[in-house]
């Protein structure tokens, strides 16, 4: 969209040939939002066919954004206060401001500006797009509301049209036994039967069709709704600091994401329907007041039993859904911890042990299970036998009026049928309490997730693209937790780029910590952590994460083959990339000897693979991508001495320019480096060449364990 009439405006950054996102970009730099193209989509998967409407709205939450969608007409763009998007099939454009009564149109493959007349933009445009601001806990929780709200709204609208049809059409069936009692059987008129029959039949064929099409639409829907709900879960998941999952019990973790398959069998089962059908228990208890008033009474005084029902149950269904999902989780993590850690408790012999706290763990599981599973019976079963009672008092009343002549035997017959469809939905829901409690525990368990972390927001910071590997600390401290000791104290830091540092130290004295807080894994307690003059906790991660490599000293790959162990993380997954990353480390020949070779699959946890070869193939990771800074927490641990110098040969050689901060407990892989640093107790207590630190690093170790030795006597 353009006209001749150009004017001059600040130059907006253009998005390839991407006009939607491009435009998208341009919003967020219009409104104080910087977001850095190579950074969103690192975050985001954007389509290969380019940016359409429901990536941008991930786009928009993301960026801490709401979006809205509206029709495009003269009026609206007359009256609406810019910035905002307007797209068609196959274009966009960030309107950015007004010029009078035109729009000035900002087009995002140039980053020109062009002035343009509201109706000439109605022509072209068929959407239109506009964004408020959320707020930071709005982000964080209600994750299910918006979601659903987002989903089931243009449904809503179909599925309470097909509900009214066919609770309208249900009020047949008692109207055609109150005529044929009444009129039919009275007067013998077979034709009139004949007629009701055929009139039924196909009353009946029509309601078929609008109940298939009713249940077409909530299946479809709530697959929908569970697709795009799994996928916000994980996507914020994944976006959680890393503290506040490893300080989540495994089991617990587990048990709240297992909450999802609760949410899928609610949204693509029937109950959604039940809830719907309730709306319309005014319409047939309506029906029986119409009939007859005391009937209506005595099926309407039957519904505050039931309202009595629910709130006597509510509190300890709620409980009891609390403390099953309690016990589910400390089973799950029983059990994740004994599979997990079935070689130690093999070779330790405490199998019996082992199966002892699990049967306890299970015991517990299966007593609140089956707590709440009778309070559920119980409810549902007084709730039919109200039922049963309310239908008996309208039959008994029925008949007494029938007999002084009040009330015909159709108009019984129907009041009974339109009774029960009045209460029915209410005794069904009854029936799915229990379905009900866990649903709704499911969404709070969810919410909880997310509540008090900020999920994948980034500061609106100037993103730089390319690192140096410069490392500074400023008395930054770091703890676990408010409760525990500092892991990290005080400590005053500066790696030029380009430098080989080793890090050594007795175990617990900080080095993996200090490793994570230089890869931006953990934000530091006090103090500042700087990365090429940018302090992390400012610095959005996807902005140098793909120019970081870190092995951690817990090894982790996952199932899939060797290629895509060491590819993942990279952009350019060939093969010929691989094989220089696993050459690099000395991996190679070791792969070349599998009969699969680099289509080699590895089980769970890289299983099929000796522990040094997976330390190889995580290094190999980590180096495929060409960081600037290397991170190896004791990643040569299992590695033999040749493969660990040829590694070592490889760093210096062809590692130059790049930093390589190596923590270890191996003399000859510190003697290899540029400068060694020894921490103690999370403080900095020696640093410089590597002879000089390592030597006094022998006897500052020799001093310690004089003193701890004098002190052990003293108090002898």
């Amino acid at each position: 969209m353009s006209t001749p009439q150009g004017e001059a405006a600040e130059p907006v950054r253009p998005a390839g040939d991407d006009p939607l996102f491009g435009s998208f970009l341009a919003l967020c730099h219009q409104i104080g939002i910087d977001r850095d193209e190579t950074v969103v989509r690192g975050a985001i998967d954007i389509p290969a066919e380019g940016c359409d409407s429901p990536t941008l709205r991930r786009l928009a939450d993301h960026a801490g954004l709401r979006l809205h969608r509206h029709p495009v007409d003269i009026a609206g763009l007359q009256g609406r206060v810019p910035p905002y998007i307007l797209a068609s099939k196959d274009d966009a454009w960030l309107v950015r401001g007004r010029k009078g009564a035109n729009l000035l149109i900002v087009d995002s493959r140039t980053g020109e500006t062009h002035e343009v007349e509201p109706g000439v933009a109605a022509e072209v445009a068929d959407r239109l797009f506009t964004f408020s601001r959320e707020g930071r806990q709005a982000r964080g929780r209600g994750l299910w509301q918006q979601t659903v709200a987002r989903k089931l709204g243009p449904a809503l609208a179909e599925i309470i049209i097909a509900s009214v049809i066919i609770n309208v059409m249900a009020l047949a069936t008692p109207l055609f036994m109150m005529t044929i009692y009444n009129k039919v059987i009275s007067h013998g008129s077979v034709q009139t039967l004949d007629v009701l029959a055929i009139g039924m039949v196909s009353l009946f064929a029509f309601e078929l069709l609008m109940r298939g099409l009713r249940g077409h639409v909530v299946g479809h829907t709530g697959a929908k709704l569970d697709l795009a709900i799994s996928s916000e879960v994980v996507r914020r998941l994944l976006g959680l600091p890393l503290g506040a999952i490893e300080r989540m019990p495994s089991g617990v973790m587990m048990e709240r994401l297992r909450q999802l398959d609760q949410l899928r069998q609610f949204l693509t089962g029937h109950l959604p329907l039940l809830l719907v059908d309730v709306a319309f228990v005014g319409l047939f208890l309506a029906a029986v007041f119409f009939l007859s008033p005391a009937l209506g009474l005595v099926t309407a005084a039957a519904m505050p039993f039931f309202v009595v029902i629910s709130a006597v149950a509510y509190k300890r269904q709620r409980a009891l859904a609390r403390q099953s999902f309690r016990a589910v989780a400390g089973k799950s993590s029983r059990l994740a911890e004994l599979v997990s850690q079935t070689l130690t408790v093999k070779a330790l012999g405490v199998e019996r042990e082992m199966q002892q706290r699990f049967d306890e763990s299970q015991v517990e599981c299966a007593w609140t299970g089956f707590r709440a599973s009778t309070l559920a019976s119980l409810v549902a079963n007084s709730a039919q036998t109200l039922q049963h009672v309310t239908s008996l008092v309208v039959v008994y009343l029925g008949a007494r009026m029938i007999i002084d002549g009040e009330l015909s035997i159709g108009g019984l017959v129907a009041c009974t049928i339109l009774s029960a469809k009045a209460l029915a939905p209410m005794r069904q829901i009854f029936f799915a309490w229990n379905q009900l409690q866990q649903v709704r525990e499911g969404f709070r368990r969810i919410d909880e997730l997310f509540t008090g972390h900020d999920c994948t927001e980034e500061p609106p910071v100037d993103v730089p693209l390319q690192i140096a590997g410069h490392i500074r600390l400023e008395n930054a401290s770091f703890r676990y937790a408010p409760d525990r000791p500092f892991a990290i104290r005080n400590l005053d830091l500066s790696v030029a780029p380009g430098t080989m540092l080793g890090v050594i130290g007795a175990p617990g004295s900080g080095k993996s910590t200090l490793a994570r807080l230089v890869a931006g894994l953990e934000p530091a307690t006090e103090g500042q952590v700087f990365l090429d003059d940018h302090d992390l906790a400012r610095l959005p991660p996807a902005a140098y994460r793909g120019q970081v490599g870190m092995v951690p000293q817990e090894i982790q790959l996952f199932s899939g083959t060797i290629a895509e162990n060491i590819a993942m993380a990279s952009d350019d997954r060939s093969l010929a990339r691989i094989i220089a990353a696993a050459k690099f480390v000395g991996l190679h020949e070791v792969v070349q000897s599998l009969p699969q070779g680099y289509d080699t699959v590895l089980g769970e946890r890289g299983s099929g693979l000796s522990i040094g070869q997976r330390q190889l193939v995580a290094i190999a990771r980590a180096i495929v991508r060409n960081p600037r800074l290397i991170i190896l927490d004791e990643a040569t641990s299992a590695l033999d001495s040749s493969s660990e110098k040829r590694l070592l040969d490889n760093l210096q050689r062809s590692g130059r320019g790049r930093t390589v901060v190596i923590i270890t407990h191996r003399r000859s892989v510190a003697e290899r480096c540029d400068r060694v640093m020894l921490l103690h107790r999370g403080r900095l207590a020696i640093a410089g060449a590597p002879r000089e630190v390592l030597d006094l690093a022998d006897r500052f170790h020799a001093e310690s364990d004089d003193v701890k030795a004098d002190c052990k006597a003293e108090h002898a």
